[in-house]
């Protein structure tokens, strides 16, 4: 579009150049005619013998070689009655000339651009005077349209070398503006694209933050050693039979009986095994914005994997972006649970693959004797 509108700029140029240099060599043409038609009107000769009605073809004589002097088309000398007594063709000699000779009869001089007996010209006009100064006849010059449209066509390389070279400079210029924009719109795009997975995580960011704490450290703080139920707190009043049989000794919850193996946050952590029912999920730092639903979908494909994956293929598999799951990788990576491994095999930039690396389990907490 850009190119369309520089060209159709530049065509609209060139017709407006070629008006002006046609317009101006119109106005040389009528001014140079003037001042043929003055200077033959100055020659005391041509009055004289247009006074003397020409017995002798003075008039024709003396037009005729200014004529082929200047390479006008014409130079016609008429009476006061507007009666030629010169002419191109002899022919026309003693008739009334094709255009209006008023003006010119009444001592205006005049330039016009408009068409006679010889066709479409370039005119001017000027009267005749005696030695007295009384108006005697007209002189009228003329330069044929043809000539003048010869003349604009011989301008025309030069006009077509300045629209050329206007065309190769906004070109130069269409083609830097173009790759310029499109930089800023690939820019753009991507902030958009991570603006894009923002919003779409944020409620299940929001619903992650959300969860209680003990559900996010339950591999961490068995909940057995806090809450003992029978050893702490025996039914007193109800079971007078205690003293006999005191649970603290024989069974003591704390060391053989920690509750996260055997109850788990299920309402919590519904995704906390991968599919293949390997370990839950690790204590996972999840970082702002971050969403823990994502994290475990995330590390399921990673550890249900049987060789390195790539981001697109994990954006795949959960149905999400591929910035959404490049900041959860990026996240795995900085605490050491996923292996980043360059893939130079295919042309191109190399390919970032992903591998899940199990991180050895802290040691179970002591029992509180």
């Amino acid at each position: 579009m850009r190119l369309l509108s520089l060209l159709l700029v530049l065509c609209i140029e060139g017709g407006l150049t070629e008006l002006r240099l046609y317009s101006d060599l119109v106005h040389q043409a009528q001014q140079r005619a003037l001042t043929i038609s003055r200077a033959v009107a100055s020659d005391p000769r041509v009055a004289r013998a247009v006074i003397a009605r020409d017995p002798e073809g003075e008039v024709q004589a003396l037009a005729e070689h200014d004529r082929r002097l200047t390479e006008a088309q014409f130079v016609v000398v008429t009476d006061s009655r507007g009666i030629r007594c010169s002419h191109p063709d002899p022919k026309n000699i003693g008739k009334p000339v094709s255009t209006d000779p008023s003006d010119a009869l009444h001592g205006r001089e005049t330039v016009s651009f408009e068409s006679g007996s010889l066709g479409l010209s370039a005119r001017g006009k000027a009267p005749l005077r005696d030695a007295d100064g009384v108006i005697v006849g007209e002189v009228s010059t003329g330069f044929s349209a043809k000539d003048l449209h010869h003349q604009l066509l011989a301008q025309l390389p030069s006009v077509a070398e300045n629209l050329g070279l206007q065309l190769v400079a906004g070109t130069i210029g269409i083609v830097m503006i173009t790759l310029h924009h499109r930089v800023e719109l690939k820019k753009l795009a991507r902030e958009i694209d991570v603006l894009r997975g923002l919003l779409r995580d944020r409620p299940r960011a929001s619903e992650g933050h959300q969860t209680p704490p003990s559900s996010d450290r339950q591999p961490d703080q068995p909940a057995a050693p806090d809450q003992p139920a029978a050893p702490d707190q025996p039914a007193a009043p109800d079971q007078p039979a205690a003293p006999d049989q005191p649970a603290a000794p024989d069974q003591p919850a704390a060391p053989d009986q920690p509750a996260a193996p055997d109850q788990p946050a299920a309402p919590d952590q519904p995704a906390a095994r991968s599919p293949a029912g390997s370990s839950p999920v690790p204590d996972l730092r999840l970082g702002k914005y971050r969403s823990r639903q994502i994290m475990e979908e995330i590390v399921a494909v990673l550890r249900s994997a049987p060789e390195p994956i790539s981001t697109a293929q994990i954006a795949d598999k959960i149905g999400r972006d591929r910035s959404t799951a490049q900041r959860y990788l990026k996240d795995l990576e900085r605490d050491d649970y996923v292996t980043m491994i360059l893939d130079r095999g295919s042309r191109g930039r190399p390919r970032h693959l992903y591998q899940w690396r199990d991180k050895p389990s802290p040691p179970p907490a002591r029992p509180n004797p």
